[in-house]
């Protein structure tokens, strides 16, 4: 057996790069996944300027996350214990991706950490958020027509009120006395809600002056206080009789006796100081006015908002404005001095900027630093949710991040030339080594003996930090790292470093004990290498900045080989290898191109026959499902699935033969392409595994009959249906690939046409298939509604919607690797292909 890690073997003496990529940068790039991540132990984690990406071993680029916390922050309120609960989306965590819903998110204002306190359920658009005496959490959701009780800690929902004339309520406040008030936005009114019983009384329909309702607070008197949009207006409504008095409104108003234009434009939010005062959130001037509830005086606080949407005061009267941002990912949290207007932001919905380095703690969690944020965020890999761990402080300049055998963070901060450390758990800092330590300090590692390994870029040198004193020692310097950017250790405790824009743009060795420097390999594809990264083997990756590729380096030859390049891998800037162990691999053993235009052309001709044979068969499963659902077959629906229903599949098994003969002939191939027979064999039987995956062994059993459950076979045939188009799709997304890789016709086409499946360039395959808001999904959603789907489905013996989704589109991954890897003599892992995992999912 053939000793097998990631990317490399030095034991094959014909290796075969085990990406995407050759010795050239001309090759075709490997394409970038939306699907969900999983990570394996030897995947290459790279970071650029916003993302974190994944590189499987057979180069593939997986977005792992974009540093999106929070999309379309929506409502806002502070707690007790003055942490900050923000209502708004989960944002997609791919490019072209579906957001993930609704959550009410708690940041702590100190730290800027996030957690989700409760997601999904009943959230769809919360628009106001109030806490009761007990800490509950009381949500006004528009979409969702509701009131929600959330509980904080379980984040467990229950509806308060719903429906009725909570139409889309826009704000809610809450009483002393523990009645709940809501501005309705349709119909135009103010409701009072019994929280114990959601009863609801109008207190006040539209009228003249409430035309809009936008924001609701309660005054001391008891009255309360309604802003509205349109018109701009502030009302003051009695709630025992319903009567409104406008008090302020756009335009020009008459205050002390003088006429005066209003400031008052598109109010949003209201809050009332501890003295009265008014506050009220601004959307068309984008400002904050401090209204005297009296004489109705009116200045300007704050200003220079981009859209904000809610406003909240803490205990000590600070005011906090969530606002939405320009752009769907530019939503945030600011802080206002509630006496010099000063703003300064809390929280970003957006947490990567200028992505630096990355690496993996011991449970698999991501650790980037941001020198945009100055933070070190953590990222979840399953969902790609980032968290601020640490942020401001002492780090001014976050460039580099390696983590001490206790779990400690280290970040080199490239701005001050000091390394602090960071506590994981409460993102406490300290200072190792003090500013002005080093010069410009780009990257840090540690060695086997605890000791820190630093990169000062400008200083040309490499020093080894005592961790308890922060004392440094110059390990070597000068030479030939001038302008070390990079560094690592390799298994035998020997220095690697990488030198970006200097001469000479290299990897050098570094004797860890006698400082000796050894070229290890420059030039070539190296144009300024930034980061590197050492696999359990001694192999080394680099990031290089400039060539904005991935290139492995075999540190006793120097040869280089590019494993990824492209798909937006613009200038990568950190690199980690996940740990432990070597990914699973069997490398081609076959001659892998190139190809004759007439070979070419006859892998064309199968692989359309291919598409054409399983759509034949997919519309037969189909209408087998139909006419069995209703009674009308012959026989059984087994016996349907094989019996060429309509004569469409012959058809098609004929049109391969056809093309072999007719583009094949002299031809044979060791990969790309089979023959007709295997063809048609790999079309048709992987299109019957895929109809039994999605409804178990036995169609007869599980098929269930219109006359006796009319919406559970509607719910089964919609589904099969959005099934077959996900299949569909995939294998079209795979021709056009392949119709490419054959085109470039490189050395390793097999390589390439291995990687061309799922390829989804414009997100086609996303949108139909993947979990979240795709065609699938929906058919389990809206098509199924009112039917069990456990009982629809009953190989998955779940009703959920999205699981179901998720489990659906996993075995399409694994018909679709299957049928490709036999009908064109492929290697792909469709194990690992259909989820990510090798966990025997792909039978």
């Amino acid at each position: 057996m053939i000793p097998t890690r990631p990317f490399v073997s030095r034991n094959v003496s014909h290796w075969f790069a085990l990406v995407l990529g050759t010795l050239a940068l001309g090759v075709m790039t490997p394409w970038v996944a939306s699907a969900d991540v999983s990570l394996n132990p030897g995947d290459v984690l790279v970071t650029n300027r916003s993302t974190v990406r994944r590189i499987d071993r057979f180069g593939v680029q997986t977005i792992v996350s974009n540093g999106r916390a929070y999309d379309r922050a929506s409502a806002i309120a502070i707690d007790a214990n003055g942490d900050i609960l923000l209502g708004g989306q989960l944002p997609a965590t791919q490019p072209g991706g579906p957001e993930l819903g609704a959550a009410i998110i708690r940041i702590d204002p100190a730290t800027q950490r996030q957690t989700i306190v409760s997601s999904g359920g009943s959230l769809s658009t919360p628009t106001g958020i109030v806490i009761d005496p007990n800490g509950d959490l009381l949500v006004a959701d528009a979409d969702s027509r509701a009131v929600i009780r959330v509980n904080p800690t379980t984040g467990s929902q229950t509806i308060v009120s719903s429906g009725s004339y909570l139409f889309s309520p826009s704000a809610i406040a809450l009483a002393t006395n523990g009645q709940l008030f809501v501005a309705n936005e349709g119909p135009k009114a103010v409701i009072q809600i019994d929280p114990a019983t959601g009863a609801q009384t109008v207190v006040t329909l539209a009228g003249l002056s409430l035309g809009r309702p936008t924001g609701i607070v309660i005054e001391a008197s008891g009255d309360l206080l309604v802003a509205n949009e349109a018109p701009s207006t502030l009302v003051r409504v009695d709630p025992a009789t319903g009567t409104q008095t406008v008090i302020v409104t756009e335009g020009y108003m008459i205050i002390d006796g003088q006429l005066v234009e209003s400031l008052l434009k598109w109010p949003v939010g209201l809050a009332l100081e501890a003295n009265g005062d008014i506050l009220v959130l601004g959307r068309s001037k984008h400002d904050i006015l401090r209204i005297d509830p009296v004489t109705l005086s009116q200045n300007r606080l704050a200003s220079r908002f981009e859209r904000p949407w809610d406003i909240a005061l803490d205990a000590n009267g600070e005011i906090f404005v969530a606002d939405q941002g320009r752009r769907r990912d530019s939503s945030r949290v600011l802080h206002v001095d509630p006496v010099t207007g000063h703003r300064t932001v809390v929280s970003w919905g957006c947490l990567f900027d200028n992505v630096t380095d990355v690496v993996v703690d011991a449970s698999g969690d991501i650790l980037v630093t941001d020198t945009h944020r100055n933070a070190v965020v953590r990222v979840d890999p399953a969902t790609g949710a980032p968290t601020i761990v640490s942020a401001g402080g002492n780090i001014t300049d976050a460039w580099g991040i390696a983590l001490e055998q206790n779990g400690d963070i280290l970040v080199a901060d490239g701005n001050s030339g000091g390394i602090v450390r960071i506590d994981p758990l409460t993102g406490h800092q300290t200072m190792v080594s003090p500013e002005g330590t080093f010069v410009r300090v780009e990257d840090l590692v540690v060695d086997g003996n605890g000791d820190i390994l630093v990169a000062d870029e400008e200083a040309g040198s490499v020093v080894r930090v005592d961790p308890t004193t922060g004392i440094g020692t110059v390990v070597s310097s000068g030479g030939d790292i001038p302008s070390p950017d990079g560094i690592t250790i390799d298994p035998n405790g020997d220095i690697f470093v990488a030198n970006c824009c200097s001469d000479p743009d290299a990897v050098v060795r570094i004797d860890p004990t006698t400082g000796a420097q050894t070229v290890v390999s420059s030039g070539g594809l190296l144009v300024c290498p930034s980061k590197i990264a050492a696999d359990t083997n001694g192999d080394l990756l680099v990031a290089d900045y400039s060539a904005e590729a991935v290139v492995l380096v075999e540190p006793v030859s120097g040869s280089q080989v590019i494993i990824a390049a492209g798909g937006g891998l613009d200038r990568p800037r950190g690199i980690a290898i996940l740990p432990f162990g070597e990914s699973p691999f069997q490398p081609f053993t076959v001659d892998t191109g190139p190809v004759s235009k007439e070979g070419q052309k006859c892998i064309r001709a199968l692989n359309k026959s291919l598409a054409k044979v399983a759509k034949a068969q997919r519309r037969d499963n189909l209408a087998c499902i139909k006419r069995g659902s209703r009674g009308e077959l012959p026989g059984t629906i087994e016996e349907c699935l094989v019996g060429d229903l309509r004569g469409k599949v012959a058809k098609a098994m004929a049109r391969t033969v056809s093309a072999e003969a007719k583009s094949c002939t002299g031809n044979p191939f060791s990969f790309g392409a089979s023959d007709s027979a295997t063809v048609n064999d790999a079309a048709m039987r992987r299109e019957i595994d895929l109809i039994h995956d999605i409804f178990g062994s036995d169609l007869d059993i599980a098929i269930l009959p219109e006359t006796t459950d009319k919406k559970g076979a509607i719910c089964q045939q919609a589904v099969a249906k959005a099934v077959n188009k996900c299949e569909d799709t995939n294998l079209k997304a795979f021709n056009k690939c392949k119709k490419t890789a054959l085109k470039d016709n490189s050395t390793d086409v097999a390589r390439h046409l291995q990687n061309c499946m799922g390829q989804d360039p414009k997100h086609k395959i996303a949108k139909l298939c993947n979990p979240g808001a795709s065609e699938l999904q929906s058919a389990l959603g809206w098509r199924c509604t009112g039917v069990d789907r456990s009982v629809a489905f009953p190989r998955w013996g779940t009703d959920d919607e999205g699981e179901l989704a998720r489990y659906l589109e996993e075995s399409v991954n694994c018909r679709v690797c299957q049928a490709l890897n036999q009908a064109d003599v492929l290697n792909r892992n469709c194990d690992e292909f259909d989820d990510g995992l090798i966990n025997g999912s792909c039978p």
